[in-house]
């Protein structure tokens, strides 16, 4: 009976790990200097490009540079609901590579950073200024 919970316990914790699934966009630039270039993109552009089959904890978003260092973003609620939906957007600033990963880990805590930058909405366009 012992042998068996732990074998079931050991299944279970394995079938976990296991159904966890991640999905990466790959963003890279021609530039031959060495200034941020920077990217927005909505969550709506995102889940296209990570497929809506996807069930994506948007919490648990990354953005990595080629070496795996994180890399600041900041998310733009530009609904004013409190919660990250399709119109909000995510805004970072990378040199040649950028990577953004996304899991279907709910146990996944979100990342804060310091806001980054400004968002200021002009009729129907926004704009965005990097504070750096």
């Amino acid at each position: 009976m012992k042998k068996s919970i732990i074998l079931l316990l050991f299944i279970s914790l394995i079938s976990l790990f296991t159904f966890a699934e991640s999905r990466e966009l790959i963003i890279q630039n021609t530039q031959k200097t060495d200034v941020k270039v920077p990217q927005v993109f909505t969550f709506a552009q995102l889940l296209d490009k990570f497929g809506d089959d996807f069930d994506a904890n948007w919490e648990s978003l990354r953005v990595k540079d080629s070496s795996g260092t994180s890399i600041v973003y900041q998310i733009t609620d530009l609904d004013g609901n409190g919660r990250i939906s399709s119109d909000d957007q995510i805004t970072f600033a990378f040199k040649n590579y950028a990577k953004i990963i996304v899991t279907d880990d709910f146990d996944t805590e979100a990342l804060y950073f310091k806001p980054n930058f400004t968002v200021t909405k002009n009729d129907d366009s926004y704009t965005i200024e990097n504070s750096d």
